[in-house]
């Protein structure tokens, strides 16, 4: 069987070569170019050294070493094009988008990657990093990423690299010395990066002369975005995947069914205004698989969009979960105060909701891989139990949502998890059982412990944790003062 470089080398050397490249693109209808970016690519440098800092933004938080990974930075450059919609973005998803006038650009890649070749699985996951705060922030690089796949986080955004007018945090304002080069002018060529960085990482080292993976053999490409970056993958999926066909899977994550318009979006000033929405569905006619994995908070919103699981699309939703959490947050503020760009005085009220949607995620990126290496599509979960008019999720006799994925913090519930109904409410809030509630429920620390212990590893045994959030689970449990 070829590896995927090889097959993404055999069908370059059947169309343009890169002395078409050579020849200068702006002056290429875009047809033309097309063609010719297809076959060249982008410019690489790197890894990259130096700067004021000397370590890239938003770097792995701890010893990646220890876990076997290298992690190394590079630059790409080149010219990405921009797409325009040809008709109505209808809510079916079957989008079609033309593509229009170019642009240049320079961004960078943060690879991760394991040292020991035969450690690796054969699949990257390239995730489309968030710019919702103003700079990049990883949201799916779990615990089980470190487990032989390869990671690729794309900063294919302007505001990445140049932040936002009224809070310039981006790459160039953080590092000038190292980043200062970087250019994206608009959104327009966001997902144009996306896909040359993606074919870029898939493709051998003799085309480019430097090789990101370090040799590795990639087999699979698996596409992830969450939150704002799910709202852009939302939009690549139904416009761009089926022209491109770059990925084998892809994974769209707490977006609530929100995809951008395409369009540049010029002038972004804060995190509400950087990506223009329509409310649209997963489109039904892809080759790829596409899995969508949505909380609590996103549920209501999302409701009138749901879609049947087919043999190319699988719906996850987890109940009590949230957009945000503590255990979310963490590693966030541990990276963001090391690189200097928390906020001061940043705290998260102990009160929301500490039910993450990660481990959960992490674990559907296990089955996609397995699923297109030959193995079973994830497992189909139920969705949470919504009626009337207007709609309301169905609470069971602890006040919490019924039906969708249950973790054990619903199977063995020490808290209720409330939530306002709004797409903003990122958080949620979590209210404590009285002491009275929880000594019914658990007499004895030992029979919270073993309930813990019974819904963790059936949650395992479902396929909706990974076994290291077992492990976890029972820790925080020993240590929990139930009942009080």
């Amino acid at each position: 069987m070829l590896s995927r470089r090889a097959l993404i080398l055999r069908a370059g050397a059947a169309g343009l070569g890169c002395a078409a490249a050579a020849a200068g693109v702006r002056g290429l209808p875009a047809s033309a170019l097309e063609a010719v970016t297809r076959t060249a690519g982008p410019t690489v440098t790197g890894p990259i050294r130096g700067g004021r800092h000397g370590w890239p933004f938003n770097a792995y938080y701890g010893d990646i070493g220890a876990r076997g990974y290298v992690e190394e930075e590079y630059f790409i450059a080149g010219q990405a094009l921009r797409f325009a919609p040809v008709g109505a973005l209808s809510q079916d998803g079957r989008w079609s988008v033309k593509p229009t006038n170019p642009g240049p650009y320079k961004t960078r890649i943060l690879v991760r990657r394991p040292k020991n070749p035969k450690a690796f699985n054969g699949t990257v996951i390239v995730e489309w990093t968030n710019v919702s705060e103003g700079c990049d922030l990883e949201f799916c690089d779990a615990l089980g990423v470190y487990d032989g796949f390869a990671y690729v986080a794309v900063s294919a955004q302007r505001v990445g690299i140049h932040g936002y007018p009224v809070k310039p945090q981006g790459l160039i304002e953080w590092d000038p010395e190292r980043y200062g080069s970087l250019s994206i002018p608009d959104d327009a060529l966001s997902y144009d990066i996306y896909t040359q960085a993606a074919r870029l990482v898939a493709q051998p080292p003799q085309v480019h002369g430097v090789d990101p993976l370090g040799g590795l053999e990639v087999r699979k490409l698996i596409a992830v975005g969450a939150s704002q970056s799910g709202v852009r993958m939302l939009a690549y999926i139904n416009g761009i995947q089926p022209r491109e066909r770059v990925f084998d899977a892809l994974m769209t994550v707490i977006n609530a069914g929100r995809a951008s318009d395409f369009s540049p979006v010029p002038a972004m000033t804060n995190a509400n205004s950087n990506s223009r929405s329509v409310r649209t569905t997963v489109r039904t006619d892809l080759a790829a698989p596409v899995l969508t994995l949505n909380t609590q908070t996103e549920a209501l919103f999302y409701y009138p969009l749901r879609q049947p699981d087919t043999p190319r699309f699988i719906y996850w939703e987890i109940a009590g979960a949230s957009h945000m959490s503590i255990a979310l947050s963490l590693p966030f503020r541990q990276t963001l105060a090391r690189d200097g760009v928390l906020p001061a005085g940043f705290q998260v009220n102990p009160r929301v909701s500490n039910v993450t949607w990660l481990p959960t995620a992490d674990a559907a990126i296990q089955h996609l891989h397995g699923w297109l290496n030959g193995g079973q599509p994830p497992p189909q979960q139920q969705r949470m139990v919504i009626s009337g008019e207007p709609p309301a999720i169905a609470l069971d006799k602890y006040g919490n949502a019924v039906g969708g994925i249950r973790l054990p913090e619903l199977q063995a519930p020490i808290a209720r998890y409330t939530f306002s109904g709004a797409l903003n409410d990122y958080f949620g809030k979590r209210e404590p059982f009285p002491a009275a509630e929880l000594k019914e429920l658990y007499p004895t620390h030992a029979r919270y412990l073993e309930d813990v212990l019974t819904a963790a590893t059936a949650a395992q045994w479902v396929g909706i944790i990974p076994p290291y959030r077992v492990k976890t689970y029972v820790k925080d449990a020993q240590h929990a003062a139930i009942p009080p």
